[in-house]
């Protein structure tokens, strides 16, 4: 939520300041244009500001260098949970680092995430409902303010693990 709503912020700023440029309203004017410069955008390149400005905070994680080289030369994979495995919660924080495994991981819904490992990787034998749990409680101490979940239980050892206020 922290991020959406400075990335909205950032949109409102970046759209007000567009359709609000004189010199740019007067130059779509003379090319016969009557739309909004933001509504022109939208229109002629298929994607919104908002659209844009996520793509790009997502890049900026991409193009650091030291995630970014591991995300890329990763190994993505798909990971599924089985119906004994219990599924995998998603906080207002959603990506989750292993260090000791150098694994990222995006719960995608209660039952996915996608994965990246290093390409050295090989996979152990921890059952997917462990690996899953260790997610879960990743996830609930780096959030911060929400967490979502599909499972009554969860709710027990979520207060547990939610990470302190103020951190």
């Amino acid at each position: 939520p922290h991020t959406i709503e400075s990335i909205r912020a950032a949109v409102t700023r970046l759209v007000e300041s567009l359709d609000g440029d004189r010199e740019l309203l007067d130059a779509m004017e003379r090319d016969g244009e009557s739309d909004a410069p933001s509504a022109w955008y939208a229109e002629h390149l298929d994607h919104t500001m908002g659209d844009r400005f996520l793509v790009n905070a997502i890049q900026h994680l991409v193009d650091n260098a030291r995630a970014g080289a591991k995300l890329i030369n990763g190994r993505w994979t798909l990971m599924r949970l089985s119906k004994r495995d219990g599924t995998f919660v998603l906080s207002d924080r959603p990506v989750v680092r292993l260090r000791e495994r150098e694994a990222w991981f995006l719960p995608l819904e209660p039952k996915s995430a996608l994965t990246v490992f290093p390409r050295e990787y090989t996979v152990d034998a921890r059952p997917a409902h462990r690996v899953a749990k260790r997610l879960n409680v990743a996830s609930a101490r780096q959030a911060r303010k929400f967490v979502f979940c599909v499972q009554d239980r969860h709710e027990h050892w979520l207060r547990k693990h939610l990470a302190p206020r103020g951190s």
